[in-house]
């Protein structure tokens, strides 16, 4: 009979698993989501596998017991568990951006240890380029990735041109006699 060929034929070109599809959905999900975002490969690859380790759970419990329907709902709440994850990395994580007050802020100990005072954090604070980061603190300089910022420079940059007098500036910040005794003794320990 032609009718039920054709019935036959029509049913088997049906695809009535949705694991093709939700892979397609997912990886799109993930090239606009990760890709799109810029994100560094290793962090992309760290926010996505949690979240893929659910989903798979999710689809697997879904797919088992026949409800598809869920499979969708999973994938949507994938796509905006990722999306919520990197604009967290963009605000608090390892996205965001470096900013001068922010860098202060994160070696303020180690300037501090080092006898640096709030003058000369204001100092650095507005000597440093947004995206400028310290990557070491001396007793006599801060260096950054692109250059040295000197204690003495850090000391004349916020002076008020209408400061005359060298030693009342001088006093509010620590003598290099009392730096070099400080640092001798920070080296023999």
């Amino acid at each position: 009979m032609e009718a039920l060929n054709e019935f036959v034929d029509s049913l088997n070109q049906l695809s009535l698993d949705p694991r093709k599809a939700w892979m397609e959905s997912v990886r799109a999900i993930c090239e606009r989501e990760l890709a799109v975002a810029a994100l560094p490969p290793k962090l992309a690859e760290a926010i996505a596998r949690s979240r893929l380790r659910i989903l798979t759970a999710n689809l697997n419990s879904a797919l088992a017991g026949g409800h598809y329907d869920l499979g969708a709902t999973a994938i949507a709440e994938f796509a905006s568990s990722l999306r919520t994850a990197v604009l967290y990395e963009r605000q608090h994580g390892a996205l965001r951006p470096i900013t001068p007050d922010s860098e202060v802020k994160r070696v303020a100990a180690t300037l501090t240890a080092y006898q640096y005072n709030a003058l000369e954090l204001d100092a650095l604070r507005v000597m440093l380029a947004p995206g400028e980061r310290v990557q070491d603190v001396g007793w006599w300089a801060i260096k950054t990735g692109d250059r040295s910022i000197s204690r003495s420079e850090l000391r004349a940059f916020l002076r008020p041109a209408t400061w005359r007098r060298d030693d009342t500036w001088a006093q509010q910040f620590i003598g290099d006699s009392t730096l070099k005794q400080m640092e001798a003794e920070a080296s023999s320990q």
